[in-house]
């Protein structure tokens, strides 16, 4: 669920999104795992701040530096927030990123699991998961 700022002209102020993964089912270790994956295709690094245009900073459990992050708490549920005024990459854009990457580490997991050996290729914003039965 997107909460857009209703006024006319943009200004600098943090948003949240709710994230369409179910909190209690999420393995946060393959969710921290999903954010480094963004970071290094964006090439930035990893950090546990969002800071917003002026510089005031919110913690996270993880984020890509100067993007949005990701932050949890058992009345929200699991969120990106971050503020999006100067930035090149939207809120809802970097929530389908997530979303298609954790996606595609836990299908990844779970072919390897089941004892596939499993490869990858990217195709433009899209993944193919290649599993062969070993």
């Amino acid at each position: 669920m997107f909460y857009p700022y209703s006024g006319e002209k943009e200004m600098s102020h943090f948003r949240k999104c709710t994230v369409q993964l179910n909190a209690e089912n999420v393995d946060m270790g393959l969710l921290m795992l999903a954010v480094k994956e963004i970071a290094g295709q964006l090439g930035r690094k990893t950090t546990d701040v969002v800071k917003d245009y002026y510089g005031r900073t919110r913690k996270v459990l993880i984020a890509v530096e100067d993007l949005y992050g990701v932050y949890y708490s058992k009345d929200e549920g699991l969120q990106i927030i971050g503020d999006e005024f100067g930035k090149k990459i939207k809120l809802a854009d970097f929530h389908e990123m997530l979303v298609r990457t954790y996606t595609s580490l836990a299908v990844q997991r779970v072919l390897a699991d089941m004892g596939y050996s499993v490869t990858t290729e990217r195709k433009g914003e899209s993944v193919l998961i290649y599993g062969v039965r070993i």
